[in-house]
């Protein structure tokens, strides 16, 4: 039945073509090569090709490595040995291949293809000699983090050296599984690609797991602050996709480093009796203060140094902050990311308003309201520092850039909104509520007033009619 009915539509639609072809005898001349080459625009069209060489490099890496992990699963030097070699030859067609696409670049593809099956081979390479070492010595070389950690370190620098869009690309999927780790040890998806009975951390104290992501995020935040300067977002530069991923990636590993230590601080720290103010005046009074410093260090560098940006300070911020949690805190090396959750805040925000970054927008919105609301909620007194450096912050950034309205809108009413239910949240007097309520209402009246105040200010110097 299937049959007969696919067998009708066919003969249908080849007897509409011949009664066209009757209809329109012009249609049966046969056109000169110019007159084809005419109807075509190749650099227009679509590359199909050149999409089948980065796919295919790809379907074939993850291929050639499942293949030889599991023919040679029983002889891990073997396999090893296959490995390594494979990607430092891959590496090396690429490279060569890359070199000489300068003259022809028809090699350029070619060359691309190559370090995108390395980039792969990598990968299986450092397992297959973190599964050999446990092998010889009965413990791990590389946890789950550090194994994902250098692989996308190298991936890296290849994708910078051979400005390869795809090789960056596959490191998308790289940090999914080595960030996920950071997040929470508990969610090790590793084990998604065959990757089983491995800690995502060699050890709490391997400063391996501390040091790779400090020194890829003194890399990406360098490079997100050049592609800036350099407006690489216009959707005609090669660079774009360079721009907005290497800022993500910045965002993401420092915000993964965050939750680390916010997750230590909470429950292993506090258990283990190394830091013993936690909840207290203390705790949340040297956040506030490490946060206006930040604050301050920025204020003063944006007024002193040309073309200032304040990637470069977190590309210094970052690193200071890893060496110091590793000295103040050596059986827990995250720890010290916990104090910089406000300036981490102060970041997006600069970036989004001072270099208009359409990335850092919707990571600010997103992250600052929930940060807000988890502290509003707390019922712990102390942390009343925190929520009012966040609000004076904002409040400060919103009166500088009092013509980006929704921003000013939305520090309004996430500043009463937080301030409103931290109140209640406490759970103080009912006439206390009252009066308190007035003085958030009055506060941000004074605020929006100032704010509309200087539009109004603007518009009149610039001759615009109300």
């Amino acid at each position: 039945m299937l049959t007969s009915f696919l067998f009708l539509i066919a003969s249908l639609v080849v007897i509409t073509f011949i009664i066209v072809k009757i209809l329109n005898p012009s249609e049966g001349r046969k056109l000169s090569t110019q007159e084809l080459l005419q109807q075509f625009d190749p650099e227009k069209d679509w590359n199909a090709g050149a999409f089948l060489l980065k796919i295919g490099p790809v379907i074939a890496g993850f291929g050639l490595v499942g293949w030889i992990a599991t023919e040679w699963w029983d002889q891990p030097e073997t396999r090893l040995l296959l490995i390594t070699l494979l990607t430092v030859i891959l590496y090396g067609i690429g490279g060569f291949l890359y070199v000489l696409s300068k003259k022809n670049n028809s090699l350029l593809v070619l060359g691309e293809a190559s370090l995108l099956i390395a980039s792969f081979m990598l990968g299986g390479a450092l397992y297959s000699a973190n599964e050999f070492f446990e092998l010889r010595t009965g413990g791990v070389l590389f946890g789950v983090a550090e194994l994902f950690g250098i692989w996308f370190a190298v991936n890296l620098f290849v994708a910078y050296v051979a400005r390869s869009t795809w090789t960056f690309g596959v490191n998308v999927f790289v940090a999914i599984f080595w960030l996920a780790g950071y997040l929470n040890p508990r969610y090790n998806f590793a084990w998604l690609i065959g990757i089983r009975d491995t800690q995502v951390f060699s050890s709490d104290t391997n400063y391996l797991s501390l040091l790779i992501p400090s020194i890829v995020v003194v890399a990406t935040t360098c490079f997100y602050a050049w592609h800036q300067k350099n407006e690489h977002n216009n959707p005609k530069s090669e660079w774009r996709a360079f721009y907005y991923l290497s800022g993500l990636f910045s965002y993401l590993i420092v915000g993964a480093l965050i939750f680390r230590s916010i997750d230590l601080y909470y429950s292993e720290i506090s258990k283990a009796g190394e830091l013993d103010f936690n909840g207290t005046v203390l705790n949340d009074l040297l956040i506030a203060i490490i946060a206006l410093l930040a604050f301050a260090f920025d204020f003063v560098l944006k007024r002193l140094v040309k073309n200032y940006n304040i990637n470069y300070l977190v590309a210094v911020l970052v690193p200071i902050t890893a060496f110091i949690s590793a000295v103040a805190f050596p059986n827990a090396i995250f720890a010290g990311f916990f104090f910089i959750e406000v300036p981490f805040i102060v970041w997006i925000l600069a970036d989004y308003l001072r270099e208009k970054s359409s990335l850092a927008a919707p990571i600010f919105y997103a992250f600052n309201a929930i940060q807000l609301f988890v502290l509003a909620i707390d019922q712990n007194d102390f942390n009343w520092f925190k929520i009012l450096v966040i609000l004076g912050i904002l409040m400060y950034a919103a009166v500088l850039h009092y013509l980006n309205r929704p921003f000013v809108v939305y520090v309004m009413i996430v500043g009463i909104l937080t301030l409103m239910t931290k109140v209640l949240a406490t759970g103080a007097n009912g006439f206390l509520i009252i009066v308190m309520a007035g003085c958030v209402l009055m506060a941000f009246g004074v605020f929006y007033t100032q704010t509309r105040a200087h539009m109004i200010r603007h518009r009149k110097e610039l001759g615009i009619n109300q």
